[in-house]
């Protein structure tokens, strides 16, 4: 990655994490063609509203106190001001990850610099806008002096929120955008590590780097995790379609596995995987009834030590970003 588009890199993780976090949470999201101050649109299939969201991203720098960090955001004055019914989305950035988020209504963020006088106003080019400066602990967050502890990761309090223990649909119909949780997440991971990405189809992007040749494509297979027994251990399945893992190409797989509100990411050759199957009979494979369509499941176990797949160590391919040939060598 070249460093002169760090900003935007980062810029459009923090917008892919906020659309998979969105996701995982029910609603279907997308992007406006144009951008006129709205990031991100979300909605509901059974509901008529759409709500507008303005995604601001930042790094933060750690702070004395252990846990402790802080993070600038930026706004425009005149988009606080009159900026109608729009919700920011804050996204907080340490060590590599999006740790932290605000979410807030353009209406309420407003009143708080009328009425508590947060932010500082100063001019970028010919506009005035204000940054604000957000202290984070374990225990509370504010700027200045002021609590926003109500609006830390308050996903729930955006209009018409999914019902409780709603789930995201597990496949999107044709025609539909592509966002899908496992998809968003693992693009907002690579752009932030320094690859380009780019959506083919649902659950299979390309990432590449700007100035080298070449492009590695990926398939997403992402799933839920099962408790099992010992506390921080689960089980998760993902079915492969058997003709892709046969045909000879430079697939990679991905597997975003959640457990608990964490995600843990599996990398490994088309090419690997084949091998496997085929020599340590990692996998079962069995033909769905309805298309005739031959699948691969492939069954993990998983605890904060080990993975396995059909007895197999798996425990190479835990979070291998760097085995993925845009990624190489960035370690």
């Amino acid at each position: 990655m070249d460093p002169k588009n760090k900003s935007a890199y980062l810029g459009r993780s923090a917008h892919l994490a906020v659309m998979s976090e969105l996701a995982a949470r029910g609603y279907k999201v997308t992007v406006p063609e144009v951008d006129v101050g709205w990031d991100v649109l979300a909605f509901l299939e059974t509901k008529p509203d759409v709500i507008s969201l303005q995604v601001k991203s930042t790094d933060c720098d750690r702070l004395k106190t252990p846990g402790a960090f802080s993070g600038q955001i930026d706004v425009p004055l005149s988009q606080l001001m009159f900026g109608g019914n729009l919700y920011y989305v804050f996204a907080f950035g340490l060590d590599g990850e999006w740790v932290d988020y605000l979410i807030i209504s353009r209406e309420s963020l407003n009143d708080l610099r009328v009425n508590q006088g947060i932010g500082t106003e100063y001019k970028k080019g010919k506009k005035i806008h204000l940054k604000f400066t957000f202290s984070f602990s374990k225990a509370d967050v504010k700027c200045g002096k002021v609590a926003f502890d109500d609006y830390r990761n308050a996903w729930t309090k955006l209009p018409s929120p999914p019902q409780v223990g709603g789930q995201a649909p597990a496949q999107v119909g044709a025609g539909q955008p592509v966002h899908t949780v496992a998809q968003t997440a693992v693009m907002s991971k690579l752009l932030r590590m320094g690859s380009n990405v780019a959506s083919v189809e649902i659950d299979k992007i390309l990432a590449f780097q700007d100035d080298e040749p070449g492009f590695t494509h990926i398939r997403v297979k992402g799933s839920n995790g099962i408790a099992a027994g010992a506390p921080g251990t689960y089980t998760a399945e993902v079915d492969l379609p058997l003709a892709e893992l046969k045909l000879p190409s430079d697939l990679f797989y991905v597997f975003p596995f959640h457990f608990e509100g964490r995600c843990v990411d599996f990398f490994i050759s088309r090419e690997r995987l084949d091998d496997l199957r085929l020599n340590k009979d990692v996998g079962s494979e069995h033909v769905d009834e309805n298309t005739g369509t031959q699948y691969l499941k492939l069954a993990f176990s998983l605890s904060k030590e080990t993975v396995t797949c059909g007895g197999e160590d798996f425990d190479d391919y835990r979070n291998a970003w760097t085995s993925l040939p845009p990624l190489a060598g960035t370690a």
